[in-house]
Formats: structure tokens, C-alpha cells, sequence
């Protein structure tokens, strides 16, 4: 009893808070029998148990609290990588449609012809080499085999068969080989006329820029032909009436002391005067000039006339123009050298003989016209 109320006041002390309860709590001990201690004890390891359960329970709770907030950052990450992760494909599918032209144009221009027909060759001939190998394995086969065989009779057939293939590839080979070459002469030729075309188009270009030229330049030499027609058909008449005018006699003249012969011989002279400066008479055509004579308005022409033997000038010579018919031509000639000497003869000898070479006016009315 001593030893196992000493074992339950340990017990006691050891479950006791308190230092101040230990008396209270060794006198109730005492008092009480073995089975309400055993009862005892075993609640207080019950009431040990649950607290320790409850504590581990509070730590469960705690690590999963921590555990729950580390997933939710842990998920917080996963989402915003994953989002980056979704922009980071979106741009890059973006990227890979824009460059995928780019990338094809790359590939192709990387790519050489000739490097793709020499593979074009090699897998060919891989093939060609392959098929070889078969059948050498399946004549080898039948070679073995029994001749009544099923087997020797399909390794035939197959052997007729691909025999037939191959002079169909052969065939097929040489009319690939005839239209290629038939395909670049075509092509040659088709770059050769598409050359000729250009030059013809050229030539063509400036054939017709040079008769559009030429065309403009008729065009304009048949508008100058046209003015100079009718500048010397203006100019023909002119003469024309001044040597219809310059042949007829005067109807007034002035006396003079000269004798008949010089008379007729500077009538002669004045008369050959005359006609050459008639002839040396030089119309230049001009738009306003043109547009003058087309109007009828009369053009003023000068001439200077020399004679040897009487010394005279004539310097001024009007002519109207062959349209106004009603008018009459004027022919002024105004002499230089003896002036006052014809005003003096003119006083003397006012009604004398009708050869006198000195005119100072006449007044000749067209009748031709």
C-alpha cells in the first residue's frame, strides 16, 4: 500500500499544474481507495492522450494551413506562368504565320535545283537498287526451291512483271528525256521571238514618232507652200500691173530739150529699169501679211529704181490689191536729182512735145482688172 500510494503520489505530483494544489491534491489522493486511483490514472492518460492528439491535431491543422497557402501561391505561379506560357505560344504562332512565307522563300532560295535533281537521281536509284535486290533474293529463292513449285511459278510471273516495269520505266525515261529537250528548244525559241517582239515594238515606237514628224513637217510646208502661192501670185500680178501701167502712154508729161532718138533710147533704158526692178521684187510671207492680203487691204512695197541717162529716182510705188477692183492703182514716182529744173521747165514751157523723159505723177486707172 505504502509503495503504491508513494507510486501515486508521483504520479499525482508529476500530473499536478501546480506546486500550490500539491497538498489538496495528496490529501484527496490518500483518501481515495486502488480502484479510483487506477481509475483515476487512467482517465488522466485518457485526458494525456486526447490532449496530445488534440495538439497533434493543432499541428495538422497548422501544416495544413501552410501546406494550403503554399498551394495556393504555388497554383498563383502556375497560373501566371501558364498565361505567359499562352502568350509566349500566341507569339510565336503569330511569328510563325508571318514568317512562313518568308521561311518557304528562305527554303527555296537556300535550296539549289541542281542539289535537288541530285537527290532526285540518288533516291532513284536507291529505289532502282532496292527493287534489284528483291528480286535477286526471289531468283535465288525460286533457284532453291523445287521447279514444280507454287512458289518458283509466282517468283516467275513476279520477274515477267517487273521486267515488263522496267522497260515501261525505260521508256517512260527516254520520252521524259525527248520532251525536255524539246521543252528548253521551245523555250529558247520562245525568248528569242519575245526578244525579236521588243525590238519590233521599239522600231515600230520610233517609226511612228518619226512619221508623226513627218506628217507635222508636211503639214507645215504645205501651210508654207500655200503662203508663198499666193505671195507670188500677188507678187505676179503687181508686176504684171506695173508693166501694164509702165507700157501705156501717159496722159500727162512734161517738155523737155532732148531729141527724139535720145528720147526713144532712155524710154528704153527707163523701160528696161523698170522690168528688172518689177522682177527683183521680193515678197516675204508672214502670218500678218498673210492675214492682210487675205483681209484685202493693200500692202505698201518699195523699190528704187536707177536710170543712166536721166539721173532719176523712183522711190515710192503704191498698188492695191487685186481684190478691190473698184479702186484705181496709183504709180507715184518722185524724182531726186532735177526738181527744180522741172519746176522751171514747167513755167517756160508749159505745153511742149509728149516725149519728155522727166514723170513726176501719173494717175493710171486699172482697166485689166
Amino acid at each position: 500500500m505504502e509503495g503504491a500510494s508513494v507510486s501515486c503520489a508521483d504520479v499525482a505530483s508529476s500530473l499536478a499544474p501546480s506546486k500550490n494544489g500539491e497538498n489538496d491534491l495528496l490529501t484527496t489522493l490518500q483518501s481515495l481507495s486502488k480502484e479510483e486511483l487506477i481509475q483515476k490514472i487512467i482517465n488522466t492518460s485518457r485526458s494525456r492522450q486526447e490532449l496530445n492528439k488534440s495538439s497533434d491535431i493543432n499541428e495538422l491543422k497548422e501544416q495544413l494551413k501552410v501546406a494550403k497557402r503554399r498551394e495556393n501561391l504555388a497554383v498563383l505561379r502556375l497560373a501566371v506562368k501558364e498565361k505567359q506560357f499562352e502568350e509566349v505560344m500566341a507569339e510565336r504562332d503569330w511569328t510563325h504565320d508571318k514568317n512562313a512565307a518568308d521561311v518557304n522563300k528562305l527554303d527555296n532560295a537556300m535550296m539549289d535545283h541542281s542539289i535537288g535533281v541530285v537527290f532526285a537521281a540518288m533516291r532513284s536509284e536507291l529505289r532502282a537498287s532496292r527493287k534489284e535486290a528483291k528480286s535477286a533474293k526471289l531468283e535465288l529463292k525460286s533457284i532453291k526451291a523445287p521447279a514444280g513449285n507454287a512458289e518458283s511459278k509466282k517468283l516467275a510471273a513476279k520477274c515477267r512483271s517487273l521486267e515488263e516495269q522496267l522497260l515501261e520505266a525505260k521508256t517512260l525515261t527516254h520520252r521524259l528525256a525527248r520532251l525536255e529537250t524539246l521543252l528548253a528548244y521551245s523555250q529558247k525559241t520562245v525568248d528569242g521571238l519575245r526578244r525579236k517582239q521588243r525590238d519590233l515594238d521599239d522600231v515600230i515606237a520610233e517609226h511612228d514618232e518619226e512619221m508623226s514628224r513627218v506628217q507635222a513637217e508636211l503639214v507645215t510646208l504645205r501651210e508654207e507652200n500655200a503662203r508663198l502661192r499666193e505671195s507670188t501670185g500677188i507678187t505676179t500680178a503687181a508686176s504684171t500691173d506695173l508693166k501694164t501701167s509702165l507700157s501705156r502712154p501717159d496722159s500727162r508729161t512734161q517738155p523737155s530739150n532732148c531729141t527724139p532718138d535720145e528720147n526713144n533710147q532712155d524710154d528704153g533704158e527707163s523701160d528696161k529699169a523698170e522690168d528688172k526692178a518689177a522682177d527683183e521684187m521680193v515678197m516675204v510671207s508672214s502670218p500678218e501679211m498673210d492675214a492682210e492680203t487675205s483681209d484685202g487691204q493693200t500692202s505698201a512695197k518699195r523699190a528704187k529704181l536707177d536710170s543712166s541717162n536721166t539721173e532719176c529716182q523712183e522711190e515710192v510705188i503704191l498698188v492695191s490689191s487685186p481684190e478691190h477692183e473698184c479702186e484705181p492703182d496709183e504709180v507715184s514716182v518722185i524724182s531726186s536729182s532735177h526738181d527744180d529744173n522741172i519746176a522751171n521747165d514747167n513755167d517756160h514751157d508749159g505745153n511742149d512735145n509728149e516725149d519728155d523723159t522727166n514723170i513726176h505723177h501719173a494717175n493710171i486707172s486699172d482697166e485689166s482688172d
